[in-house]
């Protein structure tokens, strides 16, 4: 027998071999016959074929995903400090006097100044000048609408992913709602598989496609 691999209404049915026990509109469960291997002619002769077929399914998928609409991140506090050093002949030497950690946390920026120059030629001298900005972590809230989309294009990735390359999405709606700190989003869709595995008569499903 092939036997539903899935929930959803046949779309399509071709019967190769065997005797179709469902059609086209049929709505039929994971587990469901459709197309027997065993074929009682009108003479009340029975046979057993190989039985097989192509058939379509429109089945009927919703995620249902969220994101929070916002996240902390380091920002500068405006609070500054500098720190200066000299370097010759591969040796340095600072040129401050404050801790080597003036903030719990911060962003530095480094610039590098040659000093040394005789004749066109440079000498190994330079002065190194450290910034270094205080940061905080801050709440920073996200654009809902472009959260919105970006939840959306995940979910619908995340679906092609599951049914496969060769199924279609043929119907899709899109809700969402903010909802205590979060864009809360639902993806309802409708698609065509391809439905059917072969279960040996009397046995059980041994998940070989048809």
């Amino acid at each position: 027998d092939v036997v539903a691999d899935k929930t959803g209404v046949i779309e399509r049915i071709l019967v190769l071999d065997g005797a179709a026990a469902v059609g086209q509109g049929s709505a039929v469960l994971a587990g469901d016959v459709l197309v027997h291997g065993e074929i009682v002619s009108q003479q009340n002769t029975v046979w057993y074929t190989h039985a097989a077929a192509r058939i379509e399914l429109r089945t009927k998928h919703t995620l249902r995903s969220a994101v929070p609409t916002a996240h902390l991140a380091p920002q500068r506090t405006g609070n500054v400090k500098k720190r200066y050093s000299f370097s010759a002949f591969g040796r340095r030497f600072a040129l401050y006097n404050i801790d080597k950690e003036p903030f719990s946390c911060y962003d530095t920026n480094i610039e590098r100044r040659q000093t040394g120059k005789t004749a066109g030629v440079r000498l190994p001298f330079s002065l190194t000048i450290e910034t270094l900005y205080e940061t905080e972590l801050q709440e920073i809230k996200l654009d809902t609408e472009s959260l919105a989309a970006l939840l959306r294009q995940r979910m619908y990735d995340s679906l092609v992913r599951t049914i496969g390359e060769n199924a279609r999405i043929v119907k899709e709606n899109y809700t969402w709602s903010e909802e205590n700190g979060c864009i809360v989003g639902t993806l309802d869709t409708e698609c065509v598989e391809s439905c059917g595995v072969q279960r040996p008569l009397g046995g059980t499903n041994d998940g070989e496609n048809h």
